[in-house]
């Protein structure tokens, strides 16, 4: 009996966790994007109509004869106005470029308000997705800077993204974004390059907007001496601006798996370059009729097979792309015509993802308001009618953390294990029923749901992460993202720990998971504070607050507020990672506006574990315990307590 075959899903979150996936975002991954305060759509569409309006001022009754039958569609079709639309923006670009001129033509598709995108959710979830060091390389035909601004609002560093534009740019292997206009990328030396960079190169191999605005400003110039450009029309569409680009392209299509995003593959110069590898490929395959390189006839996953993520339907264009890839990588000549429509639909199953697959990603991540931005209506609409690119890229930065949780981070041989080894003879036990119950059986309730975002909305999951770490408010902004990769053992030590707590009461529901943010007014960060009951004390609720050794909480003595305070108890902190002695500490506290001191006895979380094997009825009896132990001198601490009122 043979093993299932892994969903396309699942075959693509095993190329991101290799990192051989390079994504290829195209402009639909920016048409919902906005300018703040401001009406301008970046969608072709508004591009083409704010020209074709400009053509019409510019040109009046003349335009339509002058047009007439240089544009496609139907040449008797009275409105003008979509027959301009239709005839898309790279031509209509061309028309303008010859009536007005270029610096006409940016105006008319007033292109500086592309400088002020903000990003979209899609944009962020690249962002989190090349954090945790699983994508190295983005290529993308858009001018704007959305998924740089999302790369720097969302890493703790303050790093920026490598860029490269142009030739010495490539040659230097990228400079960090917005750099160019204090040094040039050849005055940057290694150790500045180390502290300002992160590990990912964005290629804009049709220019990028700003740039362009630099160097039409003159506030810089290209190695060349010349300005920016960038490319528009159809006629700069038909070939390569540098021929780096095109190398650079054709590389990446013979070592990565590519994955279309947002791009029709309209572009001619990028088809036919992809055409002409994909040649290749079938020409080396037919060398050799026994060679290894060919696959199986529907068995392409060991091959670089490309994916493309559409809203609707597949065009004949993206079609031709997918075609080729698997007709260079299988051999099909020994079917027959039925036998290819059938192999054709499965390739289209297996590496295109479409409006059939919008259901499964709802299924996955069934909450689809948080994740829309504001343009997109009304969800049930709008996902019936197509699969979203907030949605998709939802969905895979879930697959990705999903699948990062279970098989580094809480493995039998990731760094918290080898921490955990130090206070529990077997934490395999009691890591492998945590990767059970959280996240190897997804579905409506599984924890990583927690890490879903809203427009301009941080996710749950990313705010429990900061209050944890100690980030203050003016550093943990809506966007910030610590991730696993930087905190290999705080962060899942966290959701081991939040997951035994929330064992105790006897129910794994997430509705009885009561897990709440709160204010810390003096030192200007969160805590987190876990309340939950025992089954062996259901009526019992304590408060433990879950914070990270280097928390303020934890090393300095000072005065916090905790609003929701139960008064009947004292305060547990369980300190991450700690290697100290629980002791007790007097805290002051706010309730109802009136300063009081309570008793809080500070602890390392291994003494939840202290002793005892892994198996869930220790470990629980441990935990309840634990303050018992450090409580045996209560009435000595109430005499000290009284001692410091």
């Amino acid at each position: 009996m043979t093993n299932e075959r892994p969903n396309k899903l699942e075959c693509l979150t095993r190329r991101v966790l290799d990192r051989k996936v390079v994504p290829f975002l195209g402009a639909g991954i920016s048409n919902d994007t906005e300018v703040p305060g401001c009406t301008f759509n970046p969608s072709a569409r508004s591009l083409t109509k704010s020209l074709a309006e400009s053509l019409k001022s510019l040109l009046g009754l003349q335009l339509l004869n002058f047009v007439r039958n240089m544009l496609p569609g139907d040449e008797n079709k009275s409105d003008l106005d979509e027959r301009l639309i239709d005839a898309g923006l790279s031509r209509i670009a061309e028309l303008h470029f010859q009536v007005a001129g270029e610096e006409k033509t940016y105006e008319a598709m007033k292109i500086r308000y592309m400088d002020e995108l903000f990003p979209s959710p899609a944009h962020f979830y690249i962002a989190y997705i090349i954090l945790e060091g699983c994508i190295e390389e983005i290529i993308t035909t858009n001018y704007d800077c959305c998924l740089e601004k999302a790369l720097l609002l969302a890493n703790c560093e303050g790093k920026a993204p490598l860029v490269v534009r142009e030739l010495h740019e490539y040659q230097c292997g990228g400079v960090p974004f917005c750099s160019y206009d204090a040094k040039s990328p050849q005055q940057f030396t290694e150790k500045e390059l180390d502290e300002k960079r992160l590990n990912v190169r964005i290629y804009k191999i049709n220019g990028c907007i700003q740039k362009f605005i630099q160097t039409r400003d003159g506030q810089c110039k290209n190695k060349e001496g010349v300005g920016h450009k960038l490319i528009l029309t159809e006629a700069q569409l038909q070939n390569w601006r540098y021929d780096w680009a095109r190398d650079m392209f054709r590389d990446r299509l013979r070592t990565k798996t590519i994955l279309f995003s947002g791009f029709g593959s309209e572009e001619p110069q990028i088809r036919h370059t992809m055409l002409e590898v994909l040649r290749e490929f079938e020409q080396e395959s037919n060398k050799d009729t026994n060679s290894n390189f060919q696959s199986d006839i529907y068995d392409l996953t060991p091959m670089n097979m490309p994916y493309i993520a559409e809203y609707t339907a597949l065009s004949f264009y993206q079609h031709q792309i997918l075609y080729s890839a698997g007709k260079a990588m299988a051999s099909v000549n020994r079917l027959n015509d039925l036998s290819r429509f059938e192999w054709i639909k499965k390739l289209h199953a297996e590496y295109a993802f479409t409006m059939d697959d919008a259901q499964q990603f709802l299924d996955i991540a069934p909450y689809p308001k948080g994740i829309l931005c504001k343009t997109c209506g009304p969800p049930a609409k709008h996902f019936s009618e197509g699969l979203d690119k907030n949605l998709f890229w939802a969905v895979l930065y879930l697959s990705v953390i999903r699948a990062l949780l279970v098989e580094r981070y809480l493995g039998d041989d990731s760094p918290l294990a080898s921490y955990l080894r130090s206070c529990l003879r077997q934490p395999e036990n009691l890591l492998k029923e945590c990767r059970e119950e959280l996240f190897e059986k997804p579905g409506p309730r599984a924890l990583y749901q927690y890490f879903l975002q809203g427009f301009k909305k941080k996710p749950l999951a990313h705010q429990w992460h900061c209050a944890v770490l100690g980030q203050t408010t003016t550093n943990c902004h809506d966007y910030i993202y610590p991730t696993f990769n930087r905190y290999p053992v705080t962060l899942p030590l966290f959701y081991l720990v939040v997951w035994w707590l929330h064992r105790l009461t006897g129910n794994g529901e997430l509705s009885s998971w009561q897990l709440h943010l709160e204010p810390d007014g003096i030192s200007g960060s969160s805590l987190l504070r876990a309340s939950c009951s025992t089954r062996f004390s259901p009526k019992a609720k304590r408060d433990i607050y879950i914070v990270d050794r280097r928390h303020s909480i934890v090393s300095n003595w000072i005065s916090l507020d905790f609003p929701a305070l139960q008064s009947s108890s004292s305060i547990l902190v369980l300190a991450l990672t700690g290697h100290f002695t629980p002791e007790k500490r007097l805290i002051r506290v706010s309730r109802n506006g009136k300063l009081l001191t309570v008793e809080a006895i500070i602890s390392p979380e291994r003494k939840l574990f202290c002793g005892g094997i892994a198996e869930s009825e220790k470990i629980s009896r441990a935990i309840l315990d634990v303050p018992e132990i450090l409580l045996r001198g209560r009435k000595r601490w109430r005499e000290w307590i009284k001692r410091g009122d």
